[in-house]
């Protein structure tokens, strides 16, 4: 289906399954030394201006945009779940992008 439920950590998040929904990431940009934006595609809709992220404290994560509230806090404009394994392959497949870039 492309979706699946992850009950082994008792979320009741539902995760997108990459592989299911025809992924294909575009539009891969290096913003800054820590900041790189690319485009989700899926089978039938698309998540614009991703980010993956470097930790201070080393290693990277991926997150979604965000705008600003007028009480200054910044709030997701969508959420999207990953497995640990598509996550960790999506952020592979990004750092080999910008690397052969």
């Amino acid at each position: 289906m492309g979706f699946k439920n992850n009950n082994n950590n008792n979320t009741e998040r539902t995760y997108i399954d990459l592989e299911a929904v025809g992924y294909s990431v575009k539009n891969v940009r290096v913003v800054s030394d820590n900041l790189v934006t690319f485009t989700l595609s899926c089978r039938g809709f698309a998540f614009y201006n991703m980010r993956l992220i470097e930790k201070k404290a080393g290693g990277y994560f991926i997150s979604v945009p965000q705008d600003k509230g007028t009480n200054g806090a910044y709030y997701n404009k969508y959420v999207v779940y990953l497995s640990e394994e598509d996550e960790k392959a999506l952020i592979d497949y990004l750092l080999e992008e910008v690397k052969n870039a």
